[in-house]
C-alpha cells in the first residue's frame, strides 16, 4: 500500500551509488646510492558505503576498475627503455639514478576509478555507454597518494679526488706542505683526515691542517714516512676513499743559500738556490744592471758560510791598466730567515766613478753594512789606476803625475751611519762632475718613504723586499728585513773626465785622476761582525765584482 508507505523492491546488479577511493598502501620516500635503481609501489581500493539497516537488501557488485598513473616532479611519467618502467601500473621502477641531476625528485601515484558497463543478472556486460557503477565520490574520480605526503627520491652523492698529494722533502725541523683537491658530486663539503704511515694525524706543534685540504708537517727525525689522506662524506655512497700515499722525506738540515736578483726600483730578474754541501755558489755583477741587488738568506737553519768577495777592477785606457778590485775572504754567520743583501759593482757608470772607476762589493745584514771592498781606479792615458783595498785596507793612489788619491781606511766598526756622495752631498744625490770620492753609509738611509718611518739601522719586520716607495716585490719571500732602498751612498767613486781615470767606489771612494792620470782605488771595511780569514790590496782584475759562497765546517 503506497499510502501506508509500503513499496515493492527488486534487486538488480546496478550500483546506484559510486565508490570511495582509498590507498591501502602508499609509496614511501627512499634514499639510494648513485647508479642504483629504485622501485616504488602503491595500492588503491574502491569502497562502497551502505547501510543495510536503513536500506534493506542493498548490495555492492563493484564491477569497475582502478587505473594508475605515476607522476615525477609533477609531470606524468612515461616508460623509457632502460630508465623508467611501470609508469601506468601500481609499481614504478627508475633505474641508474644519478647525483646531483636526479636527487630530490618528487614522486606520487594517481589512482582513477573506471566504471564498468551495465551487467545483467546472468552476468553478461551490456555494450554501450550505460554504466552499472556510479562515479567515484572523490573529486574527478581520482585520488593522489601525495595526500599522505609527496615521496622524495634522494640519490646520495659520490666523492672523488681531483688532485692527488705530491711527495715532499724537507730538512729537520722545516715545514713540508701536502695538498689535495677533492669534491662531492653535489658540491657539498667533504671531510679530510691526513695520515702518516697509516696513523691519523692531529694538530700539534709540528702538524697543522690535519683535517683540511692542506697539511703542514715537520719532523726532526731523519727518514722517510708515507703521507696520505682519507676523504669522507656523511652520505656519499662511496665514502670513504683514500688518496695515493706519498713520501715525506726528512733530511739533515742543509747549508742552503736562497737568493733573489732584482733592482732596488722593483724590477725582478730571477732567483735560485744552492746547497753548499754539494758545491760552491758564485754570483757575479751584471754590467747591464747597474742597480741590481741580490737578496739572500738561509731558509732551513742557522748556518755558517765562507765567503770570498772581490770588488771590480777599473777599466784600462791607452795601454795603461785599471786598478784591481780589493779581495777578502771571511766567515759569515747567517741566522735562519734573516735578510742579507749583496751589491756587486762593475766599472760601468754609475757603480764606480765615471771614466772607468771600478765598482765596490758590499754585503749588508738587513740595514747594517757588514763588509765593503774597494773597486780599482780607472786608468788614464798617462797612468794606471790604483788598486782597491780589501777589508781594513786603504785604496791605492792612481798612477801618473796627477794620480787620484786612494780611499782612506776606517778601523773596524767605526764607519759613520750617514755617508756622503762625491762632492759632499748627503741627500742631494751624486754630483757627477765631482772628482772627489764620497763615503758609504754605515746603515741604509733609503728614500723618503723609509726616512719617514725608520731610522737607518732599524729593522723593518717580516715582509717581502720593498723598493724605495715601500712597494713589495711579490716574487720575494717574507723574512726578517731591514734593508732600505734609496740612499746608501754606494756610488761614491770620484768622477773622471777627458783622459782622467775615475776613482773606485767602496768604503771611502777614490778620487779621480788629473793631468790624464789614473784614478785612486777605494778602501775596504768591516763592521766587525765577520771573521776575517784573509784580505789584500787588489786581487781581482775583472771589471765585474764577484761573491763566492763555500760550505764551511768549523775546526
Amino acid at each position: 500500500m503506497i499510502g501506508l508507505a509500503f513499496y515493492n523492491s527488486t534487486n538488480t546488479t546496478l550500483d546506484l551509488n559510486g565508490p570511495f577511493l582509498r590507498f591501502t598502501s602508499t609509496p614511501e620516500s627512499v634514499t639510494v646510492d648513485a647508479g642504483a635503481s629504485v622501485t616504488l609501489s602503491g595500492l588503491a581500493t574502491a569502497e562502497f558505503k551502505h547501510n543495510p539497516t536503513t536500506i534493506p537488501g542493498e548490495r555492492v557488485t563493484n564491477t569497475g576498475d582502478i587505473a594508475y598513473q605515476w607522476y615525477i616532479d609533477g609531470t606524468a611519467a612515461e616508460d623509457v627503455s632502460g630508465k623508467i618502467s611501470g609508469s601506468q601500473t601500481n609499481e614504478l621502477t627508475i633505474q641508474d639514478l644519478q647525483n646531483p641531476s636526479e636527487t630530490g625528485k618528487s614522486v606520487f601515484l594517481r589512482a582513477t576509478y573506471v566504471e564498468s558497463a551495465y551487467q545483467s543478472a546472468s552476468g553478461a556486460i551490456t555494450a554501450g555507454i550505460a554504466r552499472s557503477t556510479g562515479k567515484a565520490s572523490n573529486e574527478n574520480q581520482r585520488l593522489d597518494s601525495n595526500a599522505a605526503g609527496t615521496v622524495l627520491v634522494t640519490v646520495n652523492p659520490t666523492i672523488s679526488i681531483d688532485t692527488q698529494p705530491e711527495e715532499a722533502t724537507a730538512a729537520q725541523g722545516i715545514d713540508a706542505t701536502f695538498t689535495i683537491e677533492a669534491s662531492a658530486s653535489d658540491g657539498s663539503d667533504v671531510l679530510y683526515q691526513w695520515t702518516q704511515d697509516g696513523n691519523p694525524l692531529s694538530d700539534s706543534d709540528t702538524v697543522s691542517g690535519a683535517t683540511t685540504p692542506t697539511l703542514t708537517i715537520s719532523s726532526t727525525t731523519i727518514g722517510t714516512t708515507t703521507i696520505g689522506v682519507n676523504v669522507s662524506h656523511p652520505t656519499a655512497g662511496n665514502s670513504p676513499i683514500s688518496s695515493d700515499g706519498v713520501d715525506f722525506q726528512v733530511v739533515s738540515a742543509r747549508t742552503i743559500i736562497q737568493y733573489y736578483e732584482h733592482a732596488d726600483g722593483g724590477s725582478f730578474y730571477g732567483s735560485g738556490s744552492k746547497n753548499l754541501f754539494e758545491g760552491n755558489l758564485t754570483l757575479n755583477a751584471n754590467s747591464s744592471r747597474s742597480t741590481q741587488t741580490v737578496s739572500f738568506y738561509s731558509p732551513e737553519q742557522d748556518i755558517i758560510v765562507k765567503i770570498s768577495l772581490g770588488a771590480a777592477g777599473g777599466a784600462s785606457r791607452g795601454g795603461n791598466s785599471g786598478g784591481q778590485g780589493g779581495t777578502s775572504t771571511f766567515i759569515l754567520s747567517m741566522a735562519k730567515d734573516q735578510e742579507f743583501i749583496l751589491k756587486l759593482g762593475s766599472q760601468t757608470q754609475p757603480t764606480g766613478g765615471t771614466n772607468g772607476g771600478g765598482g765596490a762589493a758590499y754585503i749588508y745584514e738587513k740595514g747594517r753594512l757588514l763588509v765593503a771592498l774597494g773597486g780599482g781606479g780607472g786608468a788614464g792615458t798617462n797612468g794606471n789606476g790604483g788598486d782597491g783595498g780589501g777589508i781594513e785596507i786603504a785604496g791605492q793612489n792612481g798612477g801618473g803625475r796627477g794620480g787620484g788619491s786612494g780611499g782612506s781606511s776606517f778601523e773596524t766598526g767605526t764607519l759613520p751611519t750617514i755617508g756622503v756622495f762625491p762632492g759632499g752631498n748627503v741627500y742631494g744625490g751624486v754630483n757627477w762632475s765631482s772628482s772627489t770620492g764620497g763615503r758609504i753609509s754605515g746603515c741604509t738611509i733609503g728614500g723618503s718613504y723609509w726616512q719617514n718611518r725608520f731610522s737607518p739601522c732599524d729593522d723593518t719586520g717580516e715582509r717581502r723586499f720593498a723598493n724605495s716607495q715601500g712597494t713589495e716585490i711579490s716574487q720575494t719571500p717574507i723574512i726578517q728585513r731591514g734593508y732600505k732602498s734609496g740612499i746608501g751612498h754606494r756610488n761614491n767613486g770620484g768622477n773622471g773626465s777627458g783622459n782622467n781615470g775615475g776613482g773606485g767606489s767602496g768604503a771611502q771612494g777614490g778620487n779621480a785622476g788629473s793631468n790624464d792620470s789614473g784614478g785612486g782605488g777605494a778602501s775596504g771595511y768591516s763592521s766587525g761582525d765577520v771573521e776575517l780569514v784573509s784580505t789584500q790590496l787588489g786581487g781581482n782584475s775583472s771589471t765585474l765584482a764577484f761573491c763566492t759562497f763555500e760550505y764551511y765546517v768549523a775546526d
